[in-house]
Order: structure tokens, then C-alpha cells, then sequence
């Protein structure tokens, strides 16, 4: 009787593993790293900056990059998809004129260079594909009401969203909806330096995104002294990048620049 009790044993371990070779486990995500580029809606891609397509995506992640920022907006429906804005964008990637297009139509009609244009669903299947790739978002209108809805319709995909939040008030909202990593932008913040300095202090961050203007300043070398990076946006001259450094900046927003093809002193 105990040797067939072990057998049988025996025989459910040999199952068990053979299951787990045969369907193993999806790979956890990792956690973001901070790294001196952020790839600006999506990249450039074919030479156009601010399309966050698919294609920008693919693109900058086979050139290294694995923060990438993109802009989500609303559709006349009230589902999120990623654009830039519903004006100068909406007459360059569907050569129509300006308007808040609904969900069907920013998903079937024609696109510049027959760019592949993303909603949520999109999102969530391609970072389900690139465990290794966190999302910056830039959610410019209703930033938290779209975050809990992507929580609601894509709960798989918020461990991969390092939420840009635009106010101090943010951060507890985002926090309570299970985002863990945020990223405060400050040009839409009018406060003062030792605000943010006092606000950094108290409250975790990935990071803290400013203007080239700002990013020249006192600011990053104070938030180092209480060990918050800070990144600046947009920059594609090296020789602004460089100094950038000088006051204190760790990395940039960048539609050009290849983490794969980049020195940082």
C-alpha cells in the first residue's frame, strides 16, 4: 500500500511539472528603471514626431527604450485612445479636418502613412507582450477619472503605467487607485520651487518632469538633495542635453535619440 501511494506521488509530480513545461506561468513584470531617455509620444517614427502608433512603439522598444510616454485623450464616446490632441493631430494622421472623432471612427478611418492607431485594448496587448516596457502617460483632460477607468476595463495593465499626475491632490488619488510609480509634471504647476522640494520629501515619486526652462534652473540640484530625478521635456539637441546635465537633470523626453545609440557622461 505505501508503494503505491508513493507511485501515485510520484506520478502526480511528474504531471505537475510536465504541465508547467507544457504552460508555464505568464513572466511577472519587472519594475521600472530609470533610464536618462523617455521616448516622447512614442518616438519619431518615418520622421513624424507625436503619432503614437504602433509602429512609434515597436520602434522606439527595438531601439531601447523602456519608458515610453504617450498621450491619451478622449473619444466623443468617452473611450480613451491615444493622440496627441484633437486638433493639429487630427489633420495630420487622418488628413481630415479638426474634430473629436468616436471610438469607431479613430479606429477605421484612413491614417497618415497608414499608421496603426492604439486604444486601451491595443495598449494592454502589446505591454502583455513587452513585460519589460512601462508606459508614461500624458492623460491631459480628466487625468484621474481616465486612470480609473483604465484600472476598471484593464487592471492587468496597471503595473506597467507610471501615471504623469499634473497636481499635488494627484498623488493620493492616484495612489488609492493601485497606481504605485508616478511621475509629477510641473508645467501646468504653479508653485513654487521649495513647494516641490517640500512635496518630493513627503511623497514617493519616479520621478519629477519639468520644461527646458525649469530643468535650468536651482530646481533638479535641490530635488537630488532628497533623492528625486528630475527629467526634462522636449529635447533633441545634444547640446541642450548637455546642459541640462550641468544643473543637475538625469535624463530627457526625446523624440530622436536612441537609448541604443547614446553616451551619457
Amino acid at each position: 500500500m505505501k508503494k503505491k501511494i508513493l507511485q501515485l506521488c510520484m506520478l502526480l509530480i511528474i504531471c505537475f511539472i510536465g504541465f508547467m513545461i507544457v504552460y508555464p506561468t505568464s513572466t511577472p513584470t519587472a519594475k521600472p528603471v530609470l533610464q536618462p531617455l523617455v521616448a516622447h509620444a512614442g518616438g519619431a517614427i518615418y520622421g513624424f514626431a507625436y503619432t503614437n502608433s504602433l509602429e512609434a512603439l515597436n520602434q522606439a522598444y527595438q531601439n531601447g527604450f523602456r519608458l515610453i510616454e504617450l498621450d491619451f485623450e478622449w473619444t466623443k464616446d468617452e473611450v480613451p485612445v491615444l493622440i496627441h490632441d484633437w486638433s493639429p493631430m487630427v489633420k495630420r494622421l487622418f488628413m481630415d479636418h479638426p474634430t473629436v472623432y468616436t471610438h469607431t471612427q479613430f479606429k477605421t478611418q484612413k491614417t497618415f502613412q497608414n499608421l496603426t492607431l492604439l486604444d486601451t485594448q491595443d495598449l494592454q496587448k502589446w505591454l502583455s507582450a513587452h513585460k519589460d516596457a512601462f508606459i508614461v502617460t500624458d492623460i491631459k483632460n480628466e487625468n484621474i477619472k481616465m486612470l480609473q477607468w483604465i484600472k476598471e476595463h484593464h487592471p492587468s495593465m496597471v503595473p506597467q503605467l507610471i501615471p504623469q499626475i499634473y497636481s499635488f491632490a494627484e498623488h493620493q488619488e492616484a495612489s488609492d487607485l493601485g497606481y504605485e510609480h508616478m511621475i509629477l509634471t510641473l508645467y501646468r504647476l504653479n508653485v513654487s520651487d521649495q513647494e516641490v522640494v517640500d512635496f518630493a520629501r513627503t511623497s514617493p515619486l519616479f520621478a519629477i518632469t519639468m520644461p527646458i526652462d525649469r530643468g535650468q534652473s536651482p530646481l533638479p540640484k535641490r530635488l537630488l538633495e532628497v533623492n528625486t530625478p528630475t527629467f526634462v521635456h522636449t529635447v533633441n539637441s545634444l547640446t541642450t542635453y548637455e546642459t541640462l546635465q550641468e544643473y543637475g537633470v538625469y535624463g530627457i523626453y526625446t523624440d530622436h535619440f536612441q537609448p541604443t545609440h547614446w553616451v551619457s557622461q
